[in-house]
């Protein structure tokens, strides 16, 4: 039997869930809004689709689709680290990049952490026990 969620665990998972929706559809818009015709970076396509992949199956698998989710992001995020300080350095990619990182960090990782927090705050819950007749 499936075990279900308290009301402010089942708050934690609709805020992950709306969240990461909205996000990804955001995110989806403008990709193809402002790439189009333009030729982008495999990895990068790559990782925004994984990323927004995984957000969907946390819908399902909570913990998975976090901490792929987590991944992805900060995949992405030490690549472009170490591409930019292979090419020019720390400072010119912070001042580049900021605005990037910080959107990556707001908009994937904050509903990959609620799902992950979801998951755990739902498994550490004591089962009730039945109480002998």
């Amino acid at each position: 039997m499936k075990r279900r969620a308290s009301r402010p665990l089942n708050a934690i998972k609709w805020i992950a869930r709306i969240w990461g929706a909205i996000t990804s559809i955001t995110y989806i818009y403008i990709w193809a809004s402002y790439t189009a015709g333009q030729p982008q970076s495999s990895f990068n396509l790559i990782t925004v689709c994984v990323t927004i992949a995984s957000l969907t199956l946390a819908w399902r698998w909570e913990l998975m689709g976090g901490l792929l989710a987590i991944a992805m992001v900060l995949t992405r995020i030490s690549v472009d680290y170490y591409h930019s300080i292979y090419n020019y350095s720390l400072i010119a990619y912070w001042n580049h990049n900021q605005l990037d990182i910080l959107g990556w960090l707001a908009l994937f990782i904050a509903p990959a952490l609620l799902f992950v927090a979801f998951w755990v705050l739902s498994h550490l819950r004591p089962k009730k026990r039945k109480r002998p007749a």
